[in-house]
C-alpha cells in the first residue's frame, strides 16, 4: 500500500514520481518557455517552496518527453539534448571565492572540475567554458537546490 501513496514526505519529488506531481502546470510551462528560449535561467524561492520538485518532477520530464502531433500522430521527442541544473549553496570548502553562488553552481555542474573553477569565475564564464555538460543519463541532470 505504501507504494501507491502519492505523498513523498519531506523530500522532493523525483522524475520517476512525475505522475504524483500536479497542481503546478502553469509554472512548468513558464519554466519550459524560459529554458528553451534562454541559455541560462534562474529559479529562486524560499526554502521549502518546492523548487527541487518543480525541476525534477515537472520541468525535466516535460523537456525530455515533449509530446506533439506530427501528421496527426502523437510523437514524443526531447525539447533539449541535455539538461544541466546547478545547485547553489551545497557547502563549499573553498578558499574564499569572489562569489560563493557562482562557485557552488560550477561545482554542481561539474563536480570533477571543482579544482579548476577560478576564484573570480562568473556565471557567464562558467556557461561558456569547457565544463562538461551532463548527459541525459547522468545523475547530475536531476540535481537541484535543496528546499
Amino acid at each position: 500500500m505504501a507504494q501507491h501513496n502519492p505523498y513523498v514526505g519531506p523530500r522532493p519529488f523525483t522524475e520517476q514520481e512525475e505522475q504524483f506531481f500536479f497542481g503546478r502546470a502553469e509554472e512548468v510551462e513558464i519554466l519550459t518557455s524560459l529554458v528553451v528560449a534562454r541559455r541560462a535561467s534562474l529559479l529562486f524561492a524560499q526554502s521549502g517552496a518546492g523548487k527541487s520538485s518543480l525541476l525534477m518532477a515537472g520541468l525535466t520530464p516535460r523537456l525530455l518527453r515533449h509530446q506533439r502531433l506530427v501528421r496527426n500522430r502523437p510523437v514524443v521527442r526531447p525539447m533539449v539534448s541535455a539538461i544541466r541544473i546547478a545547485r547553489v549553496g551545497k557547502g563549499i570548502e573553498e578558499q574564499a571565492p569572489d562569489n560563493i553562488f557562482v562557485q557552488s553552481a560550477g561545482i554542481s555542474l561539474a563536480p570533477d572540475a571543482a579544482a579548476t573553477i577560478p576564484r573570480d569565475a562568473t556565471l557567464l564564464s562558467l556557461l561558456s567554458s569547457s565544463i562538461p555538460t551532463a548527459s541525459p543519463s547522468s545523475p547530475t541532470r536531476a540535481s537541484s537546490s535543496a528546499n
